[in-house]
């Protein structure tokens, strides 16, 4: 006779108890618990390259807008890319005075890597001001690009 409290799938017997175990899906339990780090299943082997500060051509505060909105969404996306690499006046976007300087920390937050050319960051001064993402050799970023499952350059 089971103690009671006890649901019926327990039964004792010689003081051991035996536990009937079921298979489910707990998928509604982790749409509950709140997320502000993907998991590692979201960071796709896909690296994002940026060569500007603005997206597109045309208009270059335009492309400021474009840069700072795309930058927003990736945010916000449920899959999130392995890695940003900043080439020539992207790197510009690792210093602390642009618009989209806070959307790569969050990125950063998110687990993606922000890749800042060490050649370019020399170019522009801006070595020991990155407020964001570290300076990578060509080597890392040749080995980054190589390694990817899909590269997206912008």
């Amino acid at each position: 006779m089971p103690p009671t409290g006890l649901p019926p799938t327990f039964q004792e017997t010689d003081l051991k108890y035996y536990l009937r175990m079921m298979r489910a899906s707990f998928s509604e339990l982790e749409e509950m618990r709140p997320q502000k780090l993907p998991s590692p299943s979201q960071i796709k082997n896909i690296v994002i390259v940026l060569e500007s500060e603005s997206m597109g051509r045309g208009k270059e505060m335009l492309g400021k807008k474009l840069t700072y909105h795309f930058l927003q969404s990736l945010i916000n996306s449920s899959t999130k890319p392995k890695a940003i690499i900043l080439l020539n006046s992207a790197v510009l976007l690792c210093h602390g005075k642009g618009e989209a300087h806070s959307k790569l920390v969050v990125l950063e937050e998110q687990g993606c890597k922000i890749m800042a050319c060490i050649s370019s960051a020399e170019e522009y001064g801006i070595m020991e001001e990155m407020g964001v993402g570290f300076a990578a050799s060509m080597d890392e970023i040749t080995d980054t690009l190589m390694n990817a499952w899909k590269v997206i350059t912008l």
